[in-house]
């Protein structure tokens, strides 16, 4: 498609009959077109596409401004007749060439000032293409000239070959919205969508051939078509879910940016909305710490306990202690050794005694038995003392466990008492205007980059869960008559 000329008829800024001639061949093939914003050049642009495809409206104008709110014909010019109430045509032709023919494309709007407002209608329309051989074919209806049109350019994707520097602007932005709408115009563009529908009839085709198969097929053969089946059939139903998560994704990211978009309105505002809602974030932690701080607390604490009697465990250790160096605790000598000595009447030496009552060999091993004590008594006593040594020992180290335990919590309980104090400043700060509109624009857009990232999560493992599905069912080679059944 070759554009040759531009004639405009009080259309838009353009009063009066206009004309634009664009360079063509092989040295002169660029006509740039420059000006000051509302001199004409998007006028140019609308101008073309209303004659190319009828349409008023561009991209740019926006979901507010109704087709009734747009005026195509020069405005002076309806207003003067509007006392006689004279009607205005706007007129616009486009001449172009495409592949071996010449087109010519005229598009007429009617105009009148009614009821205080300019009122417009589309008046007439014709196409007219010149063949190689000189004859001449003309349409006048929409319909024929739109079929006609659409052989040159594909209205679907005439936004990416035909568009304006704000368009080309916006289409070149980092934008998930915007590389969302040139995918969808490449997709259009090489009929992806169709080749998509083809794909997924093949594949319920191969579906129905599977499972008839299936129904026929008999031993090790029909357990390996049963298993082809059930992994083919998984994969294309991870397939469906994969691309209902890519659209949702789409969709997220559209909404992120328009969430965006709406909070630059309130950038003040949210940033200290932002700024709070970390700040409750770590709020809520230090919350938590503290709670577990504050019991880590109350267990050293209870170690502590035993310094309330450090004064008589200090005294029984010392008195065990001056036993165990006497030799009394323990004992050299069981008490049980006595009892038979004076029983058996014997010595140790295997010596007869006299143990009768009364007897000096008898008062001397009693005297002896008294002074060395139960042995249950020495035992204890040997046990408290080790016990007691080993509280004795353990008192640096509980003390000095007490008090890490109280330092921590006392820092995070200043911390949290800071970050209150803080969230209370910004509260203050952004004041009530404006604020739950911020906020919940704020908590939002969190959820939908939190959803993003589940869903980004679950297409990774969507995408390796259908890799690992047709890697088995390459390696799972059906045998060779089966495939002469297939």
């Amino acid at each position: 498609m070759i554009l040759l000329k531009l004639s405009l008829t009080n259309f838009r800024q353009f009063r009066g009959q206009n004309t634009l001639r664009f360079a063509h061949g092989k040295r002169r093939n660029v006509t740039v077109i420059f000006g000051e914003n509302g001199r004409g050049k998007t006028g140019i642009y609308r101008a073309i596409m209303f004659c190319l495809y009828g349409i008023r409206k561009l991209s740019q104008d926006g979901d507010d401004l109704s087709d009734n709110d747009l005026h195509l014909v020069n405005s002076n010019a309806v207003a003067e007749g509007r006392d006689n109430s004279i009607p205005v045509k706007g007129v616009v032709e486009l001449f172009f060439n495409h592949g071996d023919r010449e087109y010519r494309v005229r598009r007429t709007i009617l105009a009148i000032w009614d009821a205080g407002k300019q009122a417009e209608e589309d008046l007439d329309a014709s196409l007219t293409i010149k063949h190689p051989d000189g004859n001449s074919v003309v349409y006048d209806t929409t319909q024929e000239i739109n079929a006609q049109l659409s052989k040159v350019l594909d209205p679907r994707v005439r936004e990416y070959f035909l568009f304006d520097g704000e368009r080309i602007e916006h289409l070149t932005r980092a934008s998930k919205q915007y590389r969302n709408e040139v995918s969808k115009g490449v997709r259009t563009l090489l009929n992806i969508d169709g080749l998509n529908i083809a794909i997924k009839a093949m594949q319920s085709v191969t579906s129905e051939y599977g499972q008839d198969l299936e129904q026929h097929a008999t031993g090790d053969y029909g357990k390996v078509v049963r298993e082809l089946n059930e992994v083919d059939q998984r994969r294309n139903n991870m397939s469906d879910e994969l691309d209902n998560i890519t659209e949702q994704v789409g969709h997220a990211e559209v909404e992120d940016e328009q969430l965006s978009k709406q909070m630059k309105k309130f950038e003040g505002v949210s940033r200290l909305i932002e700024q709070r809602m970390d700040l409750e974030t770590q709020r809520g932690e230090l919350e938590e710490s503290l709670t577990i701080k504050r019991r880590q607390v109350a267990d050293k604490l209870r170690e502590t306990a035993t310094f309330l009697c450090n004064t008589p465990i200090g005294a029984v250790y010392k008195d065990v202690e001056e036993r165990r160096t006497r030799g009394e605790i323990p004992s050299k000598i069981r008490a049980e050794l006595i009892e038979s000595l004076i029983e058996d009447c014997k010595c140790i030496c295997g010596r007869s005694i006299d143990t009768h009552e009364g007897s000096p060999e008898r008062k001397c091993l009693l005297e002896w038995l008294q002074r060395v004590g139960d042995s249950i008594r020495n035992d204890f006593a040997l046990g408290l003392w080790k016990d007691l040594g080993g509280i004795r020992s353990k008192e640096d180290t509980i003390r000095s466990a007490a008090r890490t335990a109280l330092t921590d919590h006392s820092t995070t309980h200043n911390s949290l008492q800071k970050v209150r104090e803080q969230i209370e400043d910004i509260t203050e700060e952004i004041g009530e205007d404006e604020r739950e509109d911020v906020t919940y624009l704020a908590q939002q857009q969190k959820k939908i980059k939190r959803d993003l990232t589940k869903l980004a999560a679950r297409r990774l493992n969507l995408e390796n869960e259908i890799e690992d599905l047709e890697e088995r069912i390459k390696e799972r080679v059906l045998p060779a008559s089966v495939h002469e059944l297939i």
